[in-house]
C-alpha cells in the first residue's frame, strides 16, 4: 500500500510501511476512515471488523458481551 505512518522524535524518524501494521492499527485507521470520508452514502460505520480485531489481539480478554473496565482497555491498546 501507499499509506505510511512516521513517527518521530529529537533523535530520528522512522517510517512504517502499512502492510506492517498490527491488525488492529488497519482496522482503526480504515474505521477513521470511513468515518470521515466525504464519499459515504450512509451516516453511519459499523466497527465490526475493528471489534474482531481487538478480540482476536487480546485472546478474547476484551469482546462482545464482556464488560470490562475502560482504563484498562486503553492501556492495553495503547500498549
Amino acid at each position: 500500500g501507499k499509506r505510511k505512518m512516521t513517527t518521530s522524535s529529537s533523535l530520528s524518524t522512522t517510517t512504517i510501511p502499512y502492510e506492517e501494521f498490527s491488525p488492529i492499527a488497519k482496522c482503526f485507521s480504515l474505521l477513521l476512515r470511513n468515518m470521515w470520508s466525504p464519499h459515504r452514502f450512509k451516516s453511519n460505520v459499523d466497527p465490526h471488523m475493528l471489534v474482531q480485531a481487538v478480540s482476536v489481539a487480546s485472546n478474547k480478554r476484551y469482546h462482545v458481551g464482556q464488560q470490562a473496565e475502560a482504563g484498562e482497555f486503553l492501556s492495553w491498546l495503547l500498549h
